[in-house]
């Protein structure tokens, strides 16, 4: 990592100052307070990590968004990939301050972007095409054994100082060997086109394949995400900014569908299967209802809800959907970032353990590729043909929690990690701390912390060792 700090000519917004009203009667309504962060930057995937990293910030409208229009491409080629990053960065912040000065009133921190992944020698930006993108991941499959550098020139400005401080700092990571599924997956739904290098970390087809990470998973997102709140606490200490403990956990357990093995699309296929005899399409909604339910309690929601009764006998749709998973079933891979933190857990001693609502035959083919794996790293295993009761009620955690016979442990002091809204729920009927992995924010359940994959999975914010 590098830095460069300097101390610059005061720019005229940063003198400026609101003239005082003098009117004491039928005064307006006071303005908004100003920002105390802006991020300059167009991506989506930037302003999400900032909005997920930085809750206190954000929701305090302490943070705002602003997009500098620089010719990206324009800038820096003849410069290796990390000098051309920083000097991007620092366009851009120029371009704020010279043509932004009235959205900058009254904020404190002006923060500007840029990232470039250098693969084989090369630097790779965001692709200009799907035929460009497609080279881009086509090349990564080709050669797995190669390391993947992700670039990112910061550039911070404190505007009540002066002060101007730039930073490029690099993160590495491999892929696994993947298909041309997961790069269709990119190209067909854009995600490729938005990123540099053509992927991220957080895309449920490639996420999954990136291994050996050397760095911080935000970073190989576009944003330091730990660079930044140090720089931010040292420049502004009352700013609030700071990582928050959430918990003083002693031992986790966790979902498998849908969180540990990528399975959940499996049942979406299956259930989509069965009822396009019925011109009848599958939709979230009722996937959120079911996940986490035994088999004939989802299929009696889902035949209700689409108004099957007399049409789709429950017994004949389970046994349907199970000639259809036993062929799926076999093929599941373990999700985004689980195997660094099953690993990571495994390695400090901490307790594990799987509560699923599938029955053991499922959970023997499901997990038949990870066996080793999974036989190293959990205590034990609760299946749902262990318990009388379906998620959302709270058996499969209090029975998973009474298996690791310590009566040291509170359910107080357990985290859950779950995908389903329903298990969210039957972990909170528990009285234990539950963090949601989905994409997706549920209107019903509020748990203590969602994140949309596992690759931002903060350990200490749990009282957890740190990932070194």
């Amino acid at each position: 990592m590098t830095t460069k700090l300097v101390k610059l000519l005061s720019h005229p917004l940063e003198s400026m100052a609101m003239e005082p009203s003098t009117a004491q009667n039928d005064r307006p309504p006071a303005p908004p307070a100003p920002p105390a962060v802006i991020l300059a930057s167009s991506s989506p995937f930037r302003r999400n990590l900032m909005r997920l990293h930085f809750p206190d910030l954000f929701y305090s409208q302490a943070v705002a968004f602003l997009t500098p229009e620089v010719d990206e491409r324009a800038i820096g080629r003849d410069l290796e990939p990390e000098a051309m990053c920083q000097k991007v960065a620092e366009a851009k912040m120029d371009w704020i301050l010279a043509n932004k000065e009235a959205e900058l009133v009254g904020a404190q921190i002006l923060i500007t972007c840029d990232m470039v992944v250098k693969y084989r020698g090369q630097a790779l930006e965001k692709p200009t095409s799907d035929i460009e993108a497609r080279a881009f991941l086509q090349n990564y499959r080709d050669h797995p054994s190669e390391p993947v550098f992700c670039i990112n020139g910061i550039v911070l400005r404190d505007l009540t100082l002066g002060l101007q401080e730039s930073v490029v700092e690099v993160s590495s990571l491999f892929f696994l060997p993947f298909g041309d599924e997961a790069i269709q997956e990119m190209i067909e739904d854009g995600s490729a086109l938005q990123m540099a290098g053509a992927f991220s970390m957080d895309h449920p087809a490639m996420g999954k394949y990136i291994t050996g990470l050397n760095g911080s998973p935000t970073a190989v997102e576009g944003l330091p995400v730990e660079l930044l709140r140090q720089k931010l606490m040292a420049w502004q200490p009352s700013l609030p900014c700071q990582l928050k403990i959430l918990g003083a956990i002693k031992c986790v357990i966790f979902d498998m569908d849908g969180l540990i093995l990528d399975t959940e699309r499996w049942y979406s296929l299956a259930q989509q299967q069965i009822l396009d005899r019925f011109e009848i399409k599958f939709t979230y909604d009722v996937k959120a209802k079911i996940m986490g339910r035994k088999s004939l309690d989802a299929a009696n929601v889902m035949i209700d809800h689409y108004g099957l009764k007399g049409r789709l006998d429950p017994e004949e749709f389970i046994r349907e959907r199970e000639e259809i998973l036993d062929q799926m079933f076999p093929k599941s891979e373990i999700m985004a970032g689980v195997q660094r933190l099953l690993v990571h857990l495994r390695k400090n001693n901490v307790p594990m353990a799987i509560a699923t609502s599938s029955h053991i035959r499922h959970y023997t083919i499901k997990t038949q590729l990870h066996g080793e794996l999974f036989g190293k790293v959990f205590h034990h295993v609760v299946t749902g043909d262990q318990v009388k009761e379906s998620k959302p009620h709270p058996e499969i955690f209090l029975k998973a929690l009474d298996q690791f016979h310590r009566k040291d442990i509170s359910p107080q002091e357990v985290l859950v990690l779950e995908d389903a809204p329903l298990g969210v729920l039957a972990a909170q009927r528990a009285k234990m701390n539950v963090v949601q992995v989905s994409s997706v924010e549920s209107a019903e359940v509020k748990p203590n912390q969602l994140i949309p994959t596992m690759w931002h999975f903060c350990p200490e914010q749990w009282g957890l060792p740190k990932f070194d």
